[in-house]
């Protein structure tokens, strides 16, 4: 009977701590960063993965230990005694705890997928990546094809000149250029393997003048690009800064609201209700949050026709939000109007 066991107690470590972990990664190498996901030794990643995902416990832990409903369920019970090695066991004898185990282990790695898209969000928004090159991600080809690590606007379109070697062509060199629209790289060295142009055109040695390539994506292969130039084309630098302060704040109130949306809800269930009421006040939260965010999201210039409109949508979502506050309200158990 021992061999069982210890085959549930690993599964017991892997969901708990490692798959956590690797939930926190894959949300926080996202887009065009998700290559790093798998890049690095196996054991490197497996460690990383077991530090985020015991990260991701203790702050489940500490959302549980502040829930009153859990308090009401565990009373009378000294779980701490139970023995880690048969904590499989005694949940075959305590079936009650079954849906809590389960929601405690649901809950953690939607802390974890969270947590790790904040933190991808958080370090892009304030360009944290691009300010200090401990936090940069490892596709270094972003950061020059995006203009980044010096911004000047707005970035319009990338413009790639390339030469090509051609081998089938009498060994002579051509050159191309276009509009970059897209690009891979390889997971384990971070170079570039294909690039994908549009409004691509091509040199023609004897009109001596760039010729039009028909199609509509001219895709390269990287291995065969002897030289590469980049040119970025911006707007104006000052139409772009205006919005910039209240974009980052918008950004930082909906991460906010995302772990407000996760966490209220647990802490303010009263502790005769059931698993399924809180769960079920998510629909009218999830409702409100959208609604809120809409009041405070950022307008690109509006003209004196739309201020009327935006006034008017915005009254309905205050109204929408309110209306979806009073009623996860009264799911979870404290009425659905405000007493004095």
């Amino acid at each position: 009977m021992m061999l069982p066991e210890f085959a549930l107690n690993s599964i017991l470590v892997i969901v708990t701590a490692l798959f956590p972990g690797l939930v926190f990664r894959r949300f926080y190498y996202a887009s065009q960063f998700a290559k790093q996901f798998t890049k690095g030794e196996w054991s490197e990643r497996i460690v990383i993965s077991i530090f985020w995902g015991i990260i991701a416990q203790l702050v489940t832990l500490l959302i549980f230990s502040y829930t009153p409903w859990i308090d009401s369920i565990l009373e009378g019970k000294n779980v701490s005694e139970v023995d880690t090695q048969k904590i499989f066991t005694y949940l075959s004898k305590n079936r009650e705890y079954i849906i809590l185990f389960l929601a405690y282990i649901i809950f953690s790695v939607i802390v974890a997928g969270l947590t790790g898209y904040l933190g991808y969000k958080f370090v892009r928004s304030i360009k944290l990546d691009v300010r200090t090159f401990i936090w940069r991600y490892s596709n270094v080809w972003h950061y020059h094809f995006s203009g980044e690590l010096k911004p000047q606007g707005k970035l319009l379109f990338t413009w790639v000149d390339l030469v090509l070697n051609t081998q089938d062509d009498g060994n002579k060199n051509k050159m191309v250029q276009g509009a970059l629209v897209d690009y891979t790289i390889d997971s384990s060295t971070g170079d570039l393997e294909y690039i994908f142009l549009k409004k691509s055109r091509r040199y023609s040695e004897t009109s001596k003048d760039f010729k039009i390539i028909p199609g509509d994506v001219f895709i390269v292969p990287f291995k065969n690009v002897l030289d590469m130039n980049i040119r970025l084309e911006y707007e104006l630098k000052q139409s772009v800064l205006k919005n910039n302060w209240y974009a980052i704040f918008f950004n930082i109130l909906v991460f906010s609201g995302l772990i407000l949306y996760f966490i209220l809800p647990w802490w303010f269930a009263k502790e005769e209700l059931s698993i399924w009421n809180i769960i079920s006040s998510y629909f009218p939260a999830l409702i409100c949050y959208i609604s809120a965010m809409g009041l405070f999201s950022p307008v690109k210039q509006p003209s004196n026709l739309s201020r009327k409109s935006i006034f008017y949508s915005r009254v309905i979502l205050f109204f929408m939000a309110f209306i979806a506050f009073l009623v996860a309200k009264w799911v979870l158990g404290w009425g659905f109007w405000f007493t004095i």
